[in-house]
């Protein structure tokens, strides 16, 4: 998922597409952040880029397992609807035949009289055009039975082989899931070797510290960049514009606050600008408003970040995810599906990193939240 940013723009029904044409200026503006992301990229170690390498190949592949378990319960629902559509056609095909036998009794019982000798049996014309109706009807009732159970055949047919083929399906793509599963895990333990030593390296007190004020300078400076990039700003919709919600918001997903805002992070003596919540990996995380993605993309210190503008000079930030599922420019509804955790990285702390900011400023995001 690569790196890109765009502004943030609202309409009273739908984002306003007027914005496109400003594109061309925007793009300029995007490429000239990447150029200096990428400048600042080229000052990691090598073990910080093998991680990053590795943490977008894992977002990668998380997310084309994810595709294909959505594929396989899709694939098994239709399966299940086949075989329920070949059980009311088998049973159809049974009354069918039922009801076929019974006209056919009737006809021969009609054979065995003669149908001559019947009709002749009376002189009374409406006994007689009795007779005859009775054998159209039966007549009648033979052939549409049968062309109705040969139709009935011919659907139950396509359906066993729309099973058997449905069937293959699922089956390859259970495979496929077990090869990409396995791909994953090969990927994690690489990764968990490459974590291992990087941990170490930053293991003494200085490399902390150091480390922590460049991974914050990164994150200001992105954030910032982002924010001269909001080149309008409208109110929002009918559910009113975000500073209206403080106090009102959903967490972005439930557990314990194992990192809390403006404490200070453990082993370094810096002040903490977000929060981290505790949740075990792969845990979905959830949009806490409406608003943009203006960024999806590994950042060092951070690692799978998504950042969202909701207007009105707010920005949510959600790190150390293992897979990201919206993509920059998509609008996303307050509540929605937005990554999954990862699990932890560098940091010791298992959990979703969460940041507010206001103008591009770190904000106390527990007073926003609705109180338990």
């Amino acid at each position: 998922m690569g790196c890109f940013f765009i502004p943030l723009t609202w309409a009273n029904t739908q984002p306003d597409i007027n914005a496109d044409k400003n594109l061309q200026q925007i793009r300029e503006q995007i490429e000239q952040i990447r150029n200096k992301i990428s400048r600042n990229q080229k000052k990691e170690s090598k073990l910080e880029t093998g991680l990053r390498t590795l943490a977008l190949s894992l977002a990668r592949s998380t997310q084309v397992l994810r595709d294909i378990e959505r594929r396989v319960y899709q694939q098994q629902r239709q399966l299940d609807e086949l075989q329920q559509t070949r059980g009311r056609q088998s049973q159809r095909l049974d009354e069918l035949n039922a009801d076929l036998a019974k006209v056919i009794k009737a006809a021969y019982g009609l054979g065995r009289q003669g149908r001559l000798r019947l009709l002749l049996s009376s002189e009374d014309p409406a006994v007689l055009a009795r007779n005859q109706i009775y054998f159209n009807y039966v007549a009648d009732s033979q052939a549409a039975l049968i062309k109705e159970i040969e139709q009935g055949m011919e659907a139950l047919y396509s359906t066993e082989s729309h099973i058997v083929a449905g069937k293959e399906s699922l089956q390859e793509l259970k495979r496929n899931k077990l090869a990409k599963r396995n791909d994953l895990q090969q990927q994690r333990a690489r990764r968990q070797q490459l974590l291992q030593v990087l941990r170490k390296d930053l293991g003494q007190q200085e490399n902390i510290l150091e480390r922590l004020l460049a991974n914050e300078r990164q994150l200001q400076a992105l954030v910032d960049e982002l924010q001269s990039l909001s080149l309008e700003e409208m109110e929002l919709r009918e559910q009113g514009s975000f500073r209206d919600m403080k106090g009102q918001l959903s967490r972005p997903l439930r557990g314990e606050l194992l990192q809390h805002f403006g404490r200070q992070r453990q082993g370094s003596g810096l002040a903490a600008k977000g929060v981290v919540i505790q949740a075990d990996a792969g845990s979905a995380v959830h949009a806490i408003f409406n608003g943009r993605v203006v960024f999806a993309d590994w950042l060092r210190g951070f690692g799978m970040l998504i950042i969202i503008d909701h207007g009105s000079e707010f920005m949510s930030l959600y790190g150390q995810n293992q897979s990201l599922y919206k993509e920059v420019g998509e609008w996303v509804m307050s509540g929605e599906e937005i990554a999954g955790v990862g699990d932890g990285g560098v940091s010791a702390q298992q959990g979703l990193y969460f940041e507010l900011r206001e103008k591009g400023r770190p904000v106390n995001p527990q007073g926003w939240w609705v109180t338990d």
